[in-house]
């Protein structure tokens, strides 16, 4: 996070979409889901402040199975029923 106000993890939901697939929603670091997020920074509180970040990880599950895939990820405060933050990416 680079810039707002302190978020708390409860309202935190990030998705992930592989190639176009159906969404599908990361744990909040209890490697719950398909995938989960590590949360780096102030990891001694429960909150997302500016200076945190995440790297988001599969959770037993191959996500991408063709060798390079697109990964769009939705940042939403579910409290708030705002999306935060879309972004695309390429991992091979």
């Amino acid at each position: 996070m680079s810039q707002g106000g302190d978020l708390n993890w409860a309202s935190v939901s990030v998705k992930i979409s592989v190639d176009n697939g159906a969404p599908v929603t990361c744990s909040n670091g209890d490697a719950s889901g398909n995938c989960d997020l590590v949360e780096f920074g102030n990891t001694g509180d429960q909150f997302w402040s500016v200076g945190d970040g995440v790297t988001i990880v599969e959770s037993g599950q191959d996500l991408c199975t063709s060798g390079s895939c697109v990964i769009k990820v939705t940042i939403t405060d579910t409290r708030e029923g705002k999306t935060l933050d879309e972004s695309t990416a390429i991992a091979e």
